[in-house]
Formats: C-alpha cells, sequence, structure tokens
C-alpha cells in the first residue's frame, strides 16, 4: 500500500509541477508578446529613437539615396532601366581625329 501511496504522490508532483511550469511559460510569453507587438512599449522607444534620429540628421542629398528612394516608391521604373548619358552609337563609330 506504501509504494502506491508514494507512486500516487511522485505523480502528483509531476503533474502538479508541470502544471506550474507551464503557468510560468504562457505567462512570460504573453508578457513577451504584449511588450514587442506594434504599438507596444518596446515598439514606441523605438519609433522614438527614429523619430529623433531623423530631426537631427540633414536629408540625403546624395544622388545615389534618391534614385534608391524613387525606386522603393515606383516600383514600375525599376524594370525600365535609363539610357546612360554619354555619346550614342553612331558618336561612337566615327572616327577620332
Amino acid at each position: 500500500m506504501s509504494q502506491q501511496t508514494n507512486r500516487l504522490q511522485k505523480v502528483s508532483y509531476w503533474l502538479y509541477g508541470s502544471l506550474a511550469l507551464f503557468v510560468v511559460f504562457v505567462l512570460v510569453a504573453w508578457n513577451t508578446l504584449n511588450t514587442v507587438k506594434v504599438q507596444g512599449p518596446l515598439f514606441a522607444k523605438i519609433e522614438q529613437q527614429h523619430e529623433l534620429i531623423a530631426d537631427i540628421l540633414p536629408p540625403p542629398l546624395d544622388i545615389t539615396d534618391i534614385r534608391q528612394r524613387m525606386l522603393e516608391i515606383h516600383p514600375c521604373t525599376a524594370a525600365r532601366r535609363p539610357r546612360p548619358l554619354g555619346l550614342g552609337r553612331s558618336a561612337a563609330l566615327t572616327p577620332l581625329g
């Protein structure tokens, strides 16, 4: 009889221990998801840092930055590559001199 009660105690310890660990896991997961969600406290902190950096830094003046932004805004222009400026085919075939 004592072996049976001893086994029952072990099973109940495992069951209650597993249940307690599961509850702790659920609480940690819930807290984590609420912290990192969009419009959560971490999101607001990151957004505030980005706004501060945007206020401090000057606007980009490099032509490659402007072109990259243009391609991000208008993706259909990425398929059509502009022709490079410079000499045309007929000018390249004429002899120099």
